[in-house]
């Protein structure tokens, strides 16, 4: 797979916008620029001019850094996406019972029509982690009827991945979080520090405009936002291969005399 993602990104030239920001959502490129402006400040372009300089191997990081802010950030739009649907499904499903008697008000049919519903978190135990990843794969199994071993294995990777996705953006906030606190406290003058970086051996900086290296930052936020778009379109693809691999091996079976 990841060849295939290095040829279909490799033809995009630096700072072109016109293919990786196609398809995002205005509420991610608002979320990446206020990222952004949280570590390059907010003064006027028009009335200061602001150059960033740094050495090579923290502006490498920054880079990749937000490369992976990115790719966050597309995480958290798929799964945002994903609990809204659940939130209007859960509202169909209210609509549904409103005719329902209220002696069978609290007791869930499990004969009834497929409904996906969230517990509420005074509904937990105490220790919900590997019992309730057991519990939900249990209950979407028998929803959703006989499935295939192909489409259970790419389910617990899905619910895996949606844990994973959730502690991502949790990191995400708290990061942001923290580049707020830095710029409201500030640092401190200190005789003894500034001493002991007036020691240390000169090495070459990289000197970048404040208004340029926002652009350069934005596109790697994109690039990443890309990438992660391509993986679930090439996953997507690969299970749809073999579903139909699975579905003509099947045929193939009911013509055999």
């Amino acid at each position: 797979m990841k060849s295939m993602l290095w040829n279909l990104i490799q033809d995009i030239e630096p700072l072109d916008l016109s293919t990786i920001q196609k398809d995002v959502a205005p509420e991610t490129v608002d979320a990446m620029k206020r990222t952004i402006s949280g570590m390059l400040g907010l003064l006027p372009s028009d009335q200061f001019r602001v150059v960033v300089e740094a050495l090579w191997n923290p502006f490498f990081k920054l880079l990749v850094s937000s490369i992976m802010t990115g790719y966050t950030l597309c995480n958290a739009e798929y799964r945002l996406s994903f609990e809204r649907n659940l939130e209007l499904s859960e509202e169909d499903s209210e609509c549904s019972k409103s005719d329902i008697s209220e002696d069978n008000h609290y007791n869930i049919n499990l004969g009834s029509p497929v409904t996906i519903f969230k517990l509420s978190e005074e509904d937990l135990p105490q220790d919900p982690g590997k019992h309730d990843e057991e519990m939900s794969s249990e209950n979407m199994g028998k929803e959703l009827g006989d499935l295939t071993p192909q489409a259970e294995e790419y389910i617990s990777q899905m619910q895996s991945r949606l844990d994973a996705m959730k502690k991502e953006l949790h990191d995400l906030r708290r990061k942001n979080s923290a580049l707020q606190m830095q710029q409201f406290v500030g640092e401190e003058k200190n005789d003894l520090l500034d001493y002991l970086r007036s020691l240390t051996p000169e090495k070459p900086l990289i000197s970048v405009p404040r208004d340029y290296l926002a652009r350069l930052l934005f596109w790697c936020m994109l690039l990443g936002h890309y990438i992660r778009g391509l993986e679930y379109r090439l996953e997507l693809t690969q299970l749809l291969r073999m579903s139909s691999d699975v579905g003509s091996f099947a045929s193939g079976d009911d013509h055999v005399i």
